[in-house]
């Protein structure tokens, strides 16, 4: 993905997770465009190496991969902006379908997400795999063994608030509202799907449905000052359960196995001149 955006982040997170597991993985920019996309995977395959490119967002970066040799695995992240965005432009709703149905696996980052694009694609033609990986926290090496582990991602600098809003309607799961929860800060954000996959609402965090809910709740909460409690909550949800690094790195090692397995396609047999 482009750096310096949250889908950088969680490529990263990725990238270090394949690693983790033996497998070669690097990086590519969707700045670097499909020509530098097409020249990395080219390498691969000279060496002989078996190729899975992981796709973080299906029309962004899966466009990019469209192009790539049959051989080649692909792998598709759905986004928020994917199913909330994308998917209500005809044109590029279409070009997603070609690139779901070139996969060998999606992964969701959250039920609605699937579900939502499961109805996109309607009878067409479908991915050999589903899967729903909620999003991990990236986290920074303490330096110290006694040290609170802290998020790594690059829109949390000042930690001096009490709570966080997040008021975007497009989110699918966000790295804001994930790393505020890892900082022990409560959040207040849109009752949307993607934010009801992370708060549950008044234990660890507040899910408003209208912008002046959320206003509201914000004033409730610097009133009646117990944002501390629900960030505490928040953070121990967060790094222990089902959004712990652990859980989404044992999921992709399954879904990597899986897309791996696919077999390769057969490579259409020469015309035989006529007798």
């Amino acid at each position: 993905m482009t750096a310096f955006t949250g889908n950088a982040v969680t490529a990263e997170r990725y990238r270090d997770h394949f690693c983790g597991l033996g497998y070669t993985s690097e990086l590519a920019s969707i700045d670097d465009g499909a020509v530098g996309l097409r020249l990395r995977v080219g390498r691969a395959l000279s060496a002989g190496s078996a190729v899975v490119v992981v796709a973080i967002h299906a029309f962004r970066a899966g466009r990019l991969a469209l192009g790539l040799p049959d051989e080649v695995r692909i792998v598709t992240v759905l986004s928020g902006t994917d199913m909330n965005k994308y998917a209500l432009d005809g044109e590029r709703a279409a070009l997603m379908r070609s690139v779901i149905a070139r996969s060998s696996a999606v992964v969701a980052l959250s039920e609605p997400l699937m579900t939502a694009c499961r109805a996109m694609i309607g009878s067409g033609p479908q991915p050999p795999a589903w899967r729903v990986i909620p999003q991990a926290v990236s986290l920074e090496s303490s330096a110290t063994p006694e040290a609170a582990p802290r998020p790594a991602g690059i829109w949390m600098q000042d930690e001096a608030c009490a709570a966080v809003v997040n008021c975007s309607a497009a989110e699918g799961l966000s790295n804001a509202v994930l790393e505020a929860m890892a900082l022990g800060k409560a959040v207040v954000a849109s009752d949307i799907p993607g934010n009801r996959a992370a708060l549950c609402h008044g234990r660890t965090g507040w899910l408003e449905g209208s912008d002046r809910g959320i206003a509201e709740r914000v004033m409730m909460v610097a009133s009646r000052g117990d944002a501390e409690g629900v960030g505490a909550a928040a953070r121990e949800e967060v790094l222990s359960g089902a959004f712990a690094a652990t859980v989404e790195r044992c999921a992709w090692a399954a879904v990597l196995a899986g897309a791996l397995a696919v077999p390769r396609p057969r490579a259409a047999e020469p015309e035989k001149p006529p007798q």
